[in-house]
């Protein structure tokens, strides 16, 4: 499972839909479940802040994708090649008896928009900011 969280019109984000999304595709289709979160609704900075809480991410990049809710790869250059390796290592995993899916990563919306106006000040998503004055 991939989250991804991307500002819509976001330079970087673009490359990524352009990019990457369609060999994520082609590579690993029926095979893992991409979830986009726009950073224009509070609700999804309240999971993007609860992600790097749970995963100790301090960077903060305009576009940020974690996968299995377990790995975090914030900006450009991590999301070209990181979730290639990653998908690879959660599909081979899955076929293993053992296997048992990736704990989610909880959030509290209540909770997290208080996180987020937090950590708004080191923040480069200029939605954080709004998120400080709205509820979606």
């Amino acid at each position: 499972m991939l989250d991804y969280f991307y500002e819509p019109g976001c330079p970087e984000c673009l490359r990524i839909k352009r990019e990457i999304l369609p060999d994520l595709a082609e590579r690993y289709e029926g095979f893992y479940q991409l979830n986009r979160h726009d950073m224009g609704l509070v609700s999804n900075v309240v999971k993007l802040v609860t992600y790097q809480e749970a995963l100790g991410v301090t960077k903060n990049s305009p576009v940020s994708m974690f996968v299995d809710h377990s790995r975090a790869l914030c900006g450009i250059e991590a999301i070209r090649s990181g979730p290639f390796a990653f998908l690879d290592e959660s599909i081979e995993a899955r076929m293993m008896p053992d296997w048992k899916p990736p704990k989610p990563i909880e959030w509290d919306t209540s909770r997290g928009v208080d996180r987020a106006r937090q950590r708004a000040g080191r923040f480069t998503v200029p939605a954080v900011i709004a998120a400080g004055s709205s509820t979606a």
